[in-house]
């Protein structure tokens, strides 16, 4: 694969990743802006965010994760104008989402094809065609959990103090997951 194939591929994963965002997010709250005015934040946001990434790049995953978790938040509090703490809780969701996800489907196909998961990752073909799986399915379980969030979190306010008690679910997937992985 060329580089710019590379490149061209690796702005679509986080691409992706930022659209299955936006509709987690949207799942949960409403948006305040007119529809051109959200178009233009989020590819804002999505600009920031793969700038940060590529910066950040040669760092450590925590360090990544952190800058990408800024971003969305971000994002969020322009979006969608909901308190912090409802932010902080569904970035959190997201990105321990996106991390279980990940390391569920590279763990299956290590397994699957009875290879260690670095021989795995090795060719970028199989990284990517693993990548974008996890992506597709990440999508399709989000597009069901805004199905069935538009009809319980839009017609009520959920106070910050709703999503405190619940952050404690993601929080610790997402620290789990980021030792497991890295152990």
């Amino acid at each position: 694969m060329t580089s710019l194939l590379l490149e061209c591929a690796n702005i679509l994963l986080v691409a992706i990743e930022f659209f299955i965002f936006f509709i987690l997010a949207s799942s949960f709250f409403s948006t305040v802006n007119p529809p051109i005015k959200n178009a233009l934040f989020l590819i804002l946001g999505f600009l920031a965010d793969y700038t940060l990434l590529t910066i950040s790049a040669n760092y450590n995953v925590a360090l990544k994760l952190a800058l990408s978790c800024f971003v969305c938040i971000a994002i969020t509090r322009i979006i969608f104008r909901p308190h912090f703490i409802s932010c902080i809780t569904v970035v959190l969701l997201f990105a321990s989402l996106i991390n279980v996800f990940d390391g569920v489907f590279l763990f299956g196909a290590a397994k699957l094809y009875h290879a260690s998961q670095t021989d795995l990752i090795s060719s970028p073909g199989n990284y990517y065609f693993l990548a974008y799986s996890a992506k597709i399915t990440e999508l399709f379980f989000v597009a069901i959990i805004h199905q069935w969030g538009k009809s319980r979190f839009h017609h009520r306010m959920s106070t910050w103090g709703d999503y405190l008690r619940i952050t404690i679910f993601p929080l610790t997937i997402l620290i789990c997951v980021s030792v497991m992985m890295t152990a």
